[in-house]
Order: C-alpha cells, then sequence, then structure tokens
C-alpha cells in the first residue's frame, strides 16, 4: 500500500545530495522490514506502480534493461521476472536494482 505524507509538513526545499541521502536512509529503514513482494521508495513512485501484473507487463522492457533503479522484490517475485538484468541481493529474501540516488531535471 502507497504510503504518503503530502500536505502534513511544512515544505522542504532539499538539493539533490540531500534528496539522496534521504533515499539511502529510506532504503536502508526498508531492509529491515520483511513480509512485502514489491517496494520502491522515492518521490513520485505511489502514483507509478505497485500492482505485479503491470511490473511483468507494463515495464517488460525496463525489467529486461535493469532500468529500475530502486525497485525490491522478493525473492519469489524475482523468480516471476525471467529475463530481468540488474538485481543484486538487497536483503535475505529480497532482490533490487540498486539505487543510484536522485538526479537533476
Amino acid at each position: 500500500m502507497p504510503v504518503e505524507l503530502a500536505d502534513r509538513t511544512e515544505r522542504l526545499n532539499l538539493d539533490i545530495d540531500e534528496l539522496s541521502a534521504v533515499g539511502r536512509s529510506l532504503y536502508a529503514l526498508l531492509g529491515k522490514f520483511t513480509g512485502y513482494r514489491i517496494a520502491a521508495v522515492g518521490w513520485e513512485r505511489a502514483d507509478t506502480w505497485f500492482d505485479l501484473d503491470e511490473l511483468r507487463s507494463d515495464y517488460a522492457d525496463e525489467l529486461a534493461a535493469g532500468d529500475l533503479p530502486g525497485l525490491v522484490v522478493s525473492d519469489d517475485v524475482y523468480e516471476t521476472l525471467p529475463g530481468a538484468k540488474g538485481f543484486k541481493t538487497f536483503e535475505p529474501g529480497y532482490q533490487w536494482i540498486p539505487y543510484r540516488g536522485e538526479k537533476s531535471t
């Protein structure tokens, strides 16, 4: 279930390095949890996808290219993603395409 904090706190203007540090901290926190099948942290992810069928069909090209940095999946989900590239062990029971930090737009 996506979690959102919009409109609950004062807006912070963080630079790219600070946003990347927050992202790395969120992944460190995620590494302490279990029981999920698919996860990603970020600023716009909640509106992107969290449906496993959509991930397999709509993002097949990105999975094949390893171009979904920060995507974390359970080992059982990983086994159902044939041709997926770029995954490494995140924590026991989970694989991920490593988070690369935020990019300037």
